[in-house]
């Protein structure tokens, strides 16, 4: 994600917007996936940042919200595993942004 800090500091149009969407992962055999991540988050008041999850296209599931700085650190989100047919949808950004 991007620092919506530094955009607001110019003048702009409409809302910032730094949602990452992974490519989709398969999941074989009742198996499970862990996302593993750098984060060099600051946090300011206002929006958190969250990381998302979607099984095999449902809706999405918050699976982690940031609220306070996380600087130079490896992240690593407890594993999923998706009920059939598996596949697994990883998003993170900030909620205010994020499309529907």
């Amino acid at each position: 994600m991007a620092d919506p800090d530094e955009w607001d500091d110019k003048a702009h149009a409409g809302t910032f917007d730094s949602t990452l969407l992974a490519a989709r992962w398969a999941v074989a055999g009742g198996s499970a996936r862990t996302l593993t991540f750098q984060t060099h988050y600051r946090h300011e008041a206002g929006p958190t940042a969250q990381v998302l999850v979607s099984c095999n296209g449902a809706a999405p599931t918050v699976v982690k919200t940031c609220t306070a700085d996380a600087l130079a650190r490896a992240e690593s989100l407890a594993p999923i595993r998706p009920p059939p047919p598996e596949s697994v949808l990883w998003t993170a950004g900030t909620p205010a942004a994020r499309p529907g």
